[in-house]
């Protein structure tokens, strides 16, 4: 785990499953133990509404962007 740079290493702990399916990456949970699983468990959980709200926000700016363009000002 030294050798690996802080991107391979974030994107291990977000998204795991991806992680090891896509890049062919060890599964990190095999060398924490089980508070520490725990811990990162609910970090994600904490953070999953905050990214719900930041697609929502960018797609509502981007629908208002089309529109916009869509739509002639006179």
């Amino acid at each position: 785990m030294k050798d690996l740079g802080y991107y391979w290493f974030s994107t291990q702990f977000q998204t795991p499953g991806l992680a090891t399916q896509l890049y062919r990456c060890e599964d990190f949970a095999r060398f924490l133990s089980k508070e520490s699983l725990a811990e990162i468990e609910a970090v994600r959980r904490d953070t999953r509404p905050a990214i719900v709200a930041t697609v929502l926000w960018v797609a509502m700016a981007v629908a208002l962007f089309f529109i916009s363009a869509w739509r002639p000002i006179n």
